[in-house]
C-alpha cells in the first residue's frame, strides 16, 4: 500500500510513508509492524512464520527486480558486510545480518518504537534504520527459508 500525497518518486516519499505507518502502529498499540513491498509476493504463511521466531527484527528473502536500474535478480536485497558472496543464503535457520530491504520484514513494538524515519537526512529507508537498531543492541535476523517473488516476474519463479 502506498500512502503519500506528493509526487511519485519524490525525495523522502518512502520514508514519509513508512513513518506514517510506524506512527499509526504506535498509536493503535500494535505489537508488530510488517512491511511488504507493493510488488512483493511472500509465502501465504509469512506472518505466522516470522512471528514464530519471536525476534525483534526478522525478515524473509527477496531478490532485486529484473530490469530495474539498481536491481539484480540474482542477489538478495540483504547484506552482511563480511559476506559479499551472500553465503548466508545457504544456511539453515536464522542468520544475523547487517541489514535487509524493507519488502518482507517484521518489527516488534520494541524495535519499531525505538526510532523514527524522520531522524535521517538521507533519502533512504533501510540501511540507516538497521544501523540505528544495531547500535541500540538489536539483531537483524533473516530466515532464508522464506523466499518472496516479485509481481512483475512471478512467472519466472513459479
Amino acid at each position: 500500500m502506498r500512502w503519500h500525497l506528493g509526487e511519485f518518486g519524490e525525495k523522502d516519499a518512502v520514508k514519509i510513508q513508512r513513518e506514517f505507518f510506524r506512527q499509526l502502529a504506535i498509536e493503535k498499540g500494535a505489537s508488530h509492524l510488517y512491511f511488504m513491498g507493493a510488488d512483493t509476493i511472500p509465502p501465504l504463511d509469512v506472518i505466522p512464520r516470522l512471528l514464530a521466531h519471536n525476534k525483534p527484527i526478522v525478515g524473509g528473502i527477496y531478490y532485486g527486480r529484473p530490469r530495474a536500474k539498481n536491481g539484480d535478480p540474482k542477489r538478495a536485497v540483504a547484506w552482511k558486510h563480511d559476506d559479499h558472496g551472500q553465503n548466508f543464503l545457504r544456511k539453515n535457520g536464522l542468520v544475523e545480518l547487517d541489514g535487509m530491504g524493507m519488502d518482507c520484514v517484521l518489527f516488534s513494538r520494541e524495535a519499531f518504537s525505538s526510532f523514527s524515519w524522520e531522524d535521517y537526512g538521507v533519502n533512504d529507508d533501510d540501511y540507516p534504520v538497521y544501523d540505528t537498531l544495531r547500535a541500540k543492541g538489536f539483531k537483524v535476523m533473516l530466515d532464508p527459508s522464506i523466499t518472496c517473488r516479485h509481481y512483475n516476474t512471478a512467472e519466472e519463479y513459479a
